[in-house]
């Protein structure tokens, strides 16, 4: 029975690998689009600052942008996240 749970546990540990994230945190919106992303929405918000959203998918993977624009148009602070 030892052995048989033991089997069990280790192959849910090596299957659990291949569900990990792909991106760093680092990557930008150009990055994304290079590795095969595509733009599926994009939305702005003015709510304190002005910030711009983008929702990028590839396959079954969701990408969440978010980029803060200062008031002179540049782009001041981009963050993605995997959903």
């Amino acid at each position: 029975m030892k052995k048989f749970l033991s089997i069990i546990v280790l192959g849910l540990l090596w299957c659990n690998n291949g569900f990990a994230g792909e991106l760093t945190g680092t990557e930008t919106i150009s990055q994304l689009l290079d590795k095969g992303y595509k733009i599926i929405n994009e939305d702005s918000s003015k709510a304190t600052l002005y910030m711009k959203h983008f929702t990028l998918r590839k396959k079954s993977s969701l990408v969440i942008c978010t980029v803060r624009i200062n008031t002179n148009g540049s782009s001041r602070h981009a963050k993605c996240k995997e959903v």
